[in-house]
């Protein structure tokens, strides 16, 4: 499931590129096609957020110590209600939720006004994809939460985070 989610914002992030720039051409071009793929790249960042956030839930219910922040923020006494509060304890998750937020408000925003203001909703849709695209940016290359804690190499042994650190010590 780590990898479901890691590749569901990678996509993500490659649709809010799309919807910047789809909806920057659509707004100088003034062409109907590209502004609904435009605001279609929107519902479809929504759809890759909530997969993404979905995964992670899915990692902390079922235990999942592999990921970095499932075992920095979770453990196996934990009750329930304080594993889906701590899907956004940290930093990782907290930007993931943010963005999960957003992508629920920019989801019922486009949905709500998908026939009204046909003149402003081109603009609403690049400024709420580039914000989105922010956050996206953030969980996709800098603090992603889906880091593995460690690997098996080829030979059998095992290497990861913590078994550098008892290198150092």
């Amino acid at each position: 499931m780590d990898l479901f989610g890691s590749f569901s914002l990678l996509l993500a992030f490659l649709c809010g590129i799309y919807a910047v720039a789809g909806g920057v051409a659509a707004i100088l071009t003034r062409r109907p096609l590209l502004i609904k793929s435009a605001r279609n790249a929107n519902v479809a960042i929504c759809v890759l957020v909530w997969l993404s956030m979905g995964s992670l839930a899915y990692l902390f219910f079922s235990d999942n110590f592999s990921i970095t922040y499932v075992a920095e923020h979770s453990n196996r006494t934990l009750p329930l209600f304080y594993k889906l509060a701590a899907i956004w304890s940290g930093q990782e998750g907290s930007l993931l939720f943010w963005s999960f937020i957003l992508s629920i408000y920019v989801f019922s925003v486009l949905f709500t006004y998908r026939g009204k203001h046909p003149e402003l909703m081109p603009y609403v849709s690049v400024v709420t994809a580039g914000v989105q695209l922010f956050f996206l940016v953030l969980n996709a290359f800098i603090a992603s939460p889906f880091k593995v804690l460690g690997t098996v190499g080829a030979g059998g042994a095992a290497w990861g985070a913590w078994r550098l650190s008892r290198r150092r010590a």
